[in-house]
């Protein structure tokens, strides 16, 4: 409202102010979302997300200064809330465009610039604010970014495509912003009450979205020997695998259904070319985010055989992960990987088994050895 009475801003600057505003509040959350310190209760994990398997993480990397840990197992939530929030964001974008108008949008530039450096400003404000009065430790990604977080870009976009669409086309930005300035008003207003929380059913209550983990004590003394894994050896294997984990899913057939129609629809050499381009761009983007898993799954561990129990010890996140006693240890058994005949790569396998549970040590140089010096200590 100061834009508009102040700096005399139009009404569409404002539409696409508060656009940038939803999307700088969903980044927002989810750099949150990685500091919380505690996981999820069992109904508010998700299914199948990426980045599942480190929901069992433990521990958090440290961070200079006052910041608090950041935690690999609130990636999972982070990842699909704000994937989910940009989606909206996106489609919310185009709406805005359509109604604000675009040759009047580049025309107001300088007040558009005005308003994003005071969003952003707003946000990183409100970030420092946070980092200083919460307490991460005590709470779960589903408590940082809750239900009530995405309900606010959902009513955004409705009302932004509704105002967009309706009789065949676009429609003055005055109504839509009006209804959005006063409904964020009133947003904010039940929120500052806490009557959100009455109104959202019990297993949407941030206060049930909190679970327990267990903590894995370490072993006694020194131990009597270490083995870490073989990062480069376990982020080569993950590039060289990585084109069947991203096309071999469903998810992964959109792009494969893309390529085949630039194929046929274009001509002989643009579209192989065309094809071939976007298959490759796409297996590169999607060996990143599977390269930082595995290195944050298994790029840091450091096994530890003590007198009594094997335990597996992140050096990272400075927090044991696994710990299985000598004493209930049934077999042992080393394995090769396939792609460790590749020259220069390491990764051997350890399986250690008891009659409740399998762990796996990954990355060895020696899983053999491995396996006779844990056998040599339970039958000590």
């Amino acid at each position: 409202m100061v834009g508009i009475i102040e700096l005399g801003w139009q009404l569409g600057v404002v539409l696409v102010i508060y656009w940038l505003e939803v999307g700088t509040t969903a980044v927002r959350l989810s750099i949150e979302t990685t500091f919380a310190g505690l996981p999820n209760n069992e109904t508010t994990k998700l299914h199948m997300p990426a980045f599942a398997k480190l929901r069992e993480k433990r521990g958090g990397i440290p961070t200079p200064g006052p910041l608090p840990r950041i935690h690999p197992h609130g990636l999972p939530a982070a990842f699909h809330a704000g994937s989910l929030a940009l989606v909206l964001w996106v489609f919310a974008g185009a709406g805005v465009v359509a109604i604000a108008g675009l040759d009047h949008l580049v025309a107001q530039r300088f007040d558009l610039l005005a308003g994003a450096a005071g969003v952003v400003v707003g946000e990183l404000v409100g970030l420092f604010l946070r980092l200083r009065r919460r307490t991460y430790a005590e709470l779960s990604p589903g408590v940082v970014f809750t239900l009530r977080d995405l309900l606010g870009p959902c009513a955004f976009l409705f009302l932004i495509l509704l105002f967009t669409f309706q009789d065949g086309g676009p429609v003055d930005p005055q109504l839509p912003v009006v209804l959005v300035v006063y409904g964020q008003t009133i947003a904010d207003t039940i929120r500052e009450f806490g009557l959100f929380k009455r109104l959202l059913p019990e297993v949407a209550q941030p206060d049930t979205r909190v679970g327990e983990r267990t903590p894995v004590p370490d072993g006694d003394g020194e131990p009597r020997a270490r083995w870490r894994t073989a990062r480069r050896s376990l982020a080569c294997a993950r590039v060289v695998t990585s084109p069947g984990r991203t096309f071999g899913n469903r998810a992964g057939l959109l792009p494969l259904i893309i390529a085949a129609f630039l194929w046929f629809a274009l001509d002989d050499t643009a579209g192989v070319v065309a094809a071939a381009g976007l298959l490759v761009t796409v297996a590169v983007i999607g060996a990143v985010p599977l390269v930082i898993e595995r290195n944050l799954l298994h790029g840091h561990l450091e096994y530890r055989l003590y007198d009594d129990c094997l335990v597996a010890y992140d050096r990272l996140l400075e927090t044991p992960q696994w710990r299985v006693g000598l004493d209930a240890v049934r077999e042992t058994e080393s394995s090769v990987a396939l792609l460790d005949r590749l020259p220069g790569l390491e990764l051997e396998r350890l399986f250690v088994r008891t009659d409740d549970e399998s762990q796996r040590l990954v990355g060895l140089a020696d899983a053999e050895g491995v396996r006779e010096r844990i056998d040599e200590a339970r039958s000590e």
